[in-house]
């Protein structure tokens, strides 16, 4: 039962505040833990620390209305601190004490704050405040110059109780916004906008005086500011202040202190799952079984019957967290859908809301025993919410109006003009309302993605359906213009998950990460599928409560992007590290690898930082073996940093010859044989039964080819009857192996090998398959030097090789780049190479379709290239590297054959 229904509380932060703590004098408002104990403040202290801080405050001149700012982490100070403020009748300024100094002393001067407090922790980021400007410390181990909190409290003590009017229409936060590009603005709140914002939220029965609310998001937000101090405050509750947010300590402080509202941010319930789920993944498989089982069980009875049974089921777990904790509050970004479900069926009871710093904050709010999972629900009772200007599906901008609205922002009539208009405060959000006017909130109307065909793309939303893959640790999306082309094109910022890459000895990580994102792709319509991707192994930049900064991730892309901070310095580890002769060799090696600007750490991922692609590590291999001896043709594999690298290199203790300066010898890579297990593969004869099967199979192909998709087949007279060959062919569908198969000559059917992506090859079924089809298997584990090693020895075998340069099929069915390893393969073999183009692949079956389709398909072989010593001499001479030009002319033997007449 409530100490005082809201109906009743007076409309001002410091009347109500203290109407309160004359019904809830003893009870617990405030504790923080001080090393073993916790540091507890009854309401009838705190009130009394307020108020002495108010007259304290009125004693150093503060005037009604006069800005102070608030420069601390959270601890019960920062409560009592802008407490005090506004009962002195001022404006309270909460501030991020992330901001660089430099930009805090610039806020600090625009707001205009007349009294600045800090901590102890805080107070070097105000080393050089503005002029005349009072520094007043949280703590008492300081200068003894300094003012104190303590001291203004002790002052306080000693006069009469303050008695300053306040009415509801004075401001009582000044809180600047973050996250857009322009500098932040100051949102004025007013004590009615935030006291009618608690007293909705108290009214809605989430909590009692019972409850204990944990702090640990800054309360310079206004989100943690209402849910975890305001609303607490207001009913009488406890807040328990969490100092380090480090997962035992977070787990700790729930069990001890009987925690019962966790208020936290998606990213917070994100981890929480992760961690709960890697736990259960470690179990024995049939342990996994059962539980996956009681999953679905208690998710289908809480959706039907509300029966919480998880809470039974995963008694263990939840007693880890605390027998009382009885919710979890999300907000300040959107939640994932399936992390919501998931703590759901795990007998967790997570509700999830809605709101902007200028609507003081919350606008909606899931209701107790009504949720659906996906909505932030509907508006607070005293809130009205629109959609404007919806489209077919009902998705619009969301536009408020409630008595939480804010006052305005700070000297900025323009901007507040344009923000409220006929009374209503348009977010900038968009989203659409269900009938029962719970709210969906779908993404930002500044980053609506419009393509070139007109089409809209709301980035966050789609990033779930991307973001499927464990190798995924962050992905944002981005429209990027084309020159001389309306609209954007979708763009992928990917942040690998390295552990999970490392774990799995990937070593071609680019083109996994695509491989996986393209198979998210096949249930998309194709508007929606990625045209480019760019992978960072940064942390993409994120507020304080999680939201992506997108415009700080599409300023990575722009030209001349030197990084987001300055390099950290190193530790004294590190520069011995540096010193070694080990890391100067591997240092020395990769700037000659590299432009000559490029910078280099130990933390750099080869690939994705440097660039070196597959290749381009084995020519690194090779150059590393010239100085440390023979090395492992997987240390590829093993190693991902140079950090990784140079330790790899100094366990391996070689001795370290000189550097010789010439070229790196692709000749002698490719002649080393491969693994035994491939030259007994290449050597094998087939059983009479493969034969059968691949006769017969070869056969019913073809007759199903010619009848269902018409194939036709030119220029096979170009195709060698004995002599051995590459053949570089496009690729569009899962299908274009078989087209080429039945349309090469018999005779060389039994000869031809192809190179195939290892996953596709695993069940019993397809593994046979790859062995009467000759397909030599490759994946994310096998080191590139093998595969080139192997394609190399199938050719110097007297047989032939058919190959996909691009390295992947095409989505759109428009040829890719090719490779630069079929120029490799093509400059230092010298056999023929014989360009194939596949007309009509794409429309058989492209990705979005379950099934092929009747669709007239063409096969051309065209003309045979062989690269000589002149061409490979020329291209040096012009100062083209030999190999990426054998590619691209490759390539251009391919497109002509897409448009060659009939021969």
């Amino acid at each position: 039962m409530l100490l005082i229904h809201p109906d009743n509380l007076p409309d001002t932060i410091p009347q109500a505040f203290a109407a309160v703590a004359h019904e809830a004098t003893d009870k617990i408002a405030l504790q923080t833990k001080q090393g073993d104990t916790y540091r507890q403040y009854s309401y009838r202290e705190v009130l009394k620390q307020v108020q002495a801080l108010a007259g304290g405050l009125l004693d150093m001149g503060l005037r009604p209305g006069e800005r102070v700012a608030i420069v601390a982490e959270n601890r019960p100070e920062w409560a009592i601190t802008y407490l005090g403020i506004v009962t002195a009748g001022g404006t309270a300024v909460p501030l991020d004490i992330q901001i660089p100094p430099a930009e805090l002393a610039v806020v600090l001067a625009e707001s205009e704050s007349r009294i600045v407090v800090a901590s102890a922790q805080t107070l070097p980021l105000i080393a050089t405040p503005p002029a005349d400007l009072p520094v007043v410390s949280m703590d008492t181990q300081v200068e003894p110059s300094r003012l104190t909190l303590h001291g203004l409290i002790l002052q306080g003590l000693h006069k009469s109780l303050v008695q300053v009017h306040t009415k509801p229409d004075d401001v009582a936060s000044l809180v600047y916004t973050s996250g857009t590009t322009k500098r932040p603005k100051g949102v004025l709140l007013t004590h009615q906008n935030l006291i009618a914002n608690a007293k909705a939220m108290m009214s809605s029965g989430l909590a009692g005086p019972e409850d204990n609310f944990l702090v640990m998001l800054p309360l310079h937000h206004t989100y943690p500011f209402m849910i975890a101090f305001l609303v607490p405050l207001l009913l009488g509750a406890r807040m328990t202040f969490l100092q380090s947010l480090k997962p035992p300590d977070l787990v700790q402080c729930l069990r001890e202190t009987d925690i019962t509202m966790l208020i936290g941010v998606p990213q917070v319930f994100a981890l929480i799952r992760r961690a709960i789920f890697d736990e259960l993944g470690r179990r024995p498989r049939w342990v996994r079984l059962a539980l996956s089982v009681l999953l679905s069980l208690s998710g289908v009875l809480r959706k039907h019957t509300a029966w919480n049974v998880g809470r039974a089921f995963f008694a263990p777990l939840h007693k880890q967290f605390g027998a009382s904790l009885r919710l979890l509050c999300s907000g300040g970004a959107k939640l994932d859908p399936q992390v919501a479900k998931d703590l759901t069926r795990l007998g967790f009871t997570i509700l999830e809301g809605y709101g902007l710093t200028e609507t003081s904050p919350v606008v909606t709010f899931t209701p107790l025993g009504r949720t659906k999972i996906g909505s932030v629900g509907p508006p607070l009772s005293n809130v009205e919410i629109r959609i404007i200007s919806p489209d077919e599906s009902g998705i619009g901008e969301v536009a408020v109006r409630g008595p939480s609205v804010m006052k305005g922002y700070d000297r900025n009539p323009e901007a507040t003009g344009q923000a409220i208009r006929e009374g209503w405060f348009h977010t900038g959000d968009l989203g659409y309302l269900d009938r029962e006017r719970y709210l969906f909130v779908t993404g930002r109307l500044k980053e609506l993605i419009v393509t070139p065909g007109g089409k809209n793309i709301v980035p966050e939303e789609l990033e779930a359906e991307y973001q499927v893959s464990p190798a995924i640790k962050e992905l944002c999306l981005i429209g990027m213009k084309q020159e001389g082309q309306e609209g954007e094109t979708l763009h992928a910022v990917v942040v690998p998950n390295l552990d999970y890459l490392r774990a799995h000895q990937v070593l071609d990580v680019p083109a996994l990460l695509k491989d996986e994102l393209r198979k998210a792709a096949l249930s998309l319509p194709p508007y929606k599928r990625i045209l480019g991707v760019t992978f960072v192994t940064e942390p993409l930049p994120r507020t304080r409560l999680g939201k992506i900064q997108r415009h700080l991730v599409k300023a990575r892309l722009q030209p001349g992007f030197t990084g987001p901070s300055p390099k950290p310095e190193l530790s004294e580890q590190d520069r011995e590290l540096l010193a070694t002769d080990t890391a100067q060799q591997v240092f020395s090696t990769l700037a000659s690898m590299l432009p000559a600007e490029r910078d280099i750490t130990l933390e750099h991922h080869l690939d994705l930082d440097l660039g070196l692609d597959s290749l381009r590590q084995v020519e690194l291999l090779v150059a590393l073996e010239r100085q440390f001896g023979p090395l492992q043709d997987t240390l590829g594999v093993e190693v991902a940093t140079v950090r990784e690298l140079i330790d790899k290199l100094r366990s391996l203790k070689r001795e370290q010859p000189e550097v010789q300066e010439e070229q790196l010898p692709w000749r002698d890579i490719l002649q080393t044989p491969p693994p035994s297990a491939v030259i007994e593969a290449l050597h094998a004869q087939p059983s009479w039964s493969d034969r059968l099967a691949t006769k017969v199979g070869i056969a019913v192909m073809e007759g199903i080819f010619r009848i269902f998709f018409r194939l036709t087949v030119r220029g096979q007279t170009h195709i060698p009857a004995k002599e051995a060959f590459l053949l570089a062919a496009n690729h569009a569908s899962f299908l274009d192996p078989f087209f080429i198969l039945t349309s090469v000559p018999r005779s060389v059917c039994a000869r031809l090998f192809s190179l195939g992506w290892e996953p596709y090859f695993r069940s019993t079924f397809t593994a046979w398959i790859a062995r009467v089809g000759h397909v030599i298997r490759l994946g994310p584990k096998t080191p590139l030097v093998i595969v080139l090693r192997t394609s190399a020895a199938v050719v110097r075998d007297g047989k032939c090789l058919l190959i996909f340069p691009e390295g992947q099929r095409s989505l759109d069915g428009h040829l890719l780049p090719f490779k630069k390893g079929v120029g490799v393969l093509a400059c230092e073999l010298g056999v023929p190479v014989i360009p194939v183009h596949i007309q009509g692949s794409y429309e058989a079956w492209p990705p979005e379709a379950g099934l092929p389709r009747p669709s007239p398909i063409t096969v051309h072989f065209g003309n045979s290239l062989t690269i000589t010593s002149s061409m490979i001499t020329q291209w040096r001479e012009q100062g083209e590297d030999p190999h990426e030009a054998a590619a691209s002319l490759i390539r251009e033997a391919v497109v002509y054959l897409s448009d060659a007449p009939e021969d």
